[in-house]
């Protein structure tokens, strides 16, 4: 039996470190500038004329990072809090492989390699990129959702995580009849259906709007990211993160991406354009003005605020894909939800009370001295 070929990028070099050139660096130069000089000087001086370059959406998981530390083919590295770099060099060729440990794009790992031949260069490109990319792991039970926020330093961070995500018919009868009616429409929505780009849901507090929410994630997974926003009102106070997490400048995994702003009720109120100064005017440019053409970028708001009390410009038609009211069930519904599980509890109920009231044991429901209301998760 045969061994598989070792790829081109895995040919020993008598020395790498030897053919690197003198570089003559200022004070302000970087690690990693300079690592990026040195990278390029072969292409700068001719001996390898051809470069190529991509991008990897998904990494690897590595411990130690990629390439690890003792790889033979690493010349050059340097590693700081956001992003780890190394110079990889074989015979022919020199490349650069940059992570991005925060995730502050929606690229994890840069590859730009040079050669002395295009064909070299593309299969070094390539090798590279399969040793170290992967696809996304796909569960269906699961959605990658990528979590913004603005750094002490003020840059803009994301972090992914896989987030369960249940399925919308498991819980429809969470929900009162004309808010089910509302999401069985939203999650068989498809790009193509698009009339608006702000789907609204608003209620009390404990009704269960994150929830469907995330049905709504796993519903969608299959055309569109979602994007958790942390602090929706730095967002939209800052030109530049706004860029950065609305409008990215590299390909998307997903035709079109949401952002997730919870609970921003003083971005929407009626006064908002007094009292959060640009804020309400970025968030309508977003979503049908100039920046948001063409930018595929649909905002899920969640508010516990009334829709009387919400700006007009932000319910008027034409802008919103869908106003949902996420409210209380009536006893009808209270007696069919779970199987009867909470029929004794009168109407209205939010779906949080509902859960706490059936995860009640019989000691607490016939102890006439515990009269403090019991308290559940926050839905």
């Amino acid at each position: 039996m045969t061994s598989a070929p070792t790829p081109l990028w895995r040919a020993s070099a008598e020395d790498p470190a030897q053919r690197l050139p003198l570089q003559f660096l200022n004070g302000s130069d970087s690690p990693r500038q300079a690592i990026t000089a040195l990278a390029l000087a072969s292409f700068v001086d001719g001996t390898q004329p051809y470069s190529c370059s991509a991008e990897i959406q998904h990494l690897r998981a590595k411990p130690d990072g990629a390439p690890a530390p003792n790889d033979p083919q690493v010349v050059r590295r340097h590693t700081s809090e956001s992003y780890d770099i190394c110079m990889l060099a074989g015979p022919g060729w020199t490349g650069t492989f940059i992570r991005n440990l925060k995730c502050s794009t929606s690229v994890e790992g840069q590859v730009q390699v040079t050669a002395a031949t295009p064909d070299l260069a593309r299969t070094v490109l390539a090798d590279i990129v399969t040793a170290y990319g992967q696809n996304p792991t796909t569960d269906d039970h699961t959605v990658p959702i990528g979590f913004w926020h603005l750094s002490d330093r003020g840059t803009p961070t994301r972090v992914c995580r896989d987030i369960r995500v249940p399925r919308w018919t498991d819980i429809r009868e969470n929900y009162a009849g004309t808010a089910a009616t509302r999401f069985d429409h939203l999650t068989d929505m498809t790009p193509a259906a698009l009339g608006g780009s702000i789907v609204l849901m608003y209620g009390p507090p404990g009704t269960g709007k994150t929830t469907a929410l995330r049905s709504l994630a796993r519903s969608w997974r299959s055309w569109c990211g979602f994007e958790y926003v942390l602090d929706p009102e730095k967002l939209f106070s800052s030109s530049g993160y706004l860029m950065t997490a609305a409008v990215p400048t590299t390909p998307r995994d997903s035709e079109w991406s949401a952002l997730i702003l919870e609970d921003c009720d003083e971005l929407l109120r009626s006064d908002a354009k007094s009292s959060t100064g640009q804020g309400m005017a970025r968030l309508l440019n977003l979503s049908d003005g100039i920046l948001g053409q063409g930018g595929r970028t649909l905002l899920i708001i969640t508010t516990n605020e009334d829709v009387h009390r919400l700006h007009p410009a932000i319910v008027r038609p034409g802008r919103c894909l869908a106003q949902v009211e996420v409210g209380p069930l009536n006893q009808e519904e209270i007696s069919r939800w779970n199987e009867g599980a909470a029929d004794d509890l009168k109407a209205p109920a939010t779906l949080a009370q509902l859960y706490a009231h059936a995860s009640r044991t019989p000691a607490v429901l016939l102890d006439p001295k515990r009269t403090q209301e019991f308290t559940g998760v926050y839905l």
